[in-house]
């Protein structure tokens, strides 16, 4: 991604909550469509702590909420830019909570192909 471009994204990450910019790291590290309630239990945080900073991040446009329950980057640019952005502790920790919570969905979730996929990428 050019400099330039990936400065104009992260200068929208300024001045984020904290709670804010662990979600947006979040969804970066998982990629595509991800559900709400996963996010919340891969911060372990509370459920109005994460919809607040969901509000905060999707009223800056970076990211895009859907049926309420979903959501994604408004734009792959700006979801690489912000993982790119990580240092590779925080990224290898982002991996390492999303793993361990495909780990503890119920047997008939965690047969999914995708979350099978899901769990692989976030090991390796």
């Amino acid at each position: 991604m050019p400099d330039a471009l990936a400065l104009t994204f992260t200068a929208r990450l300024a001045g984020l909550s904290q709670t804010g910019r662990q979600v947006l790291d979040t969804v970066a590290v998982a990629e595509g469509e991800v559900p709400v309630g996963l996010v919340r239990k891969v911060l372990r945080a509370k459920r109005s702590a994460v919809a607040e900073a969901i509000d905060e991040v999707a009223s800056r446009g970076l990211l895009d909420v859907l049926d309420h329950d979903r959501v994604r980057f408004h734009h792959e640019l700006l979801r690489r830019a912000v993982a790119d952005a990580l240092s590779p502790m925080i990224r290898a920790d982002r991996h390492r909570r999303w793993a361990l919570t495909l780990q503890k969905l119920d047997a008939t979730e965690r047969t999914d192909p995708t979350v099978l996929a899901a769990l692989a990428h976030h090991w390796f």
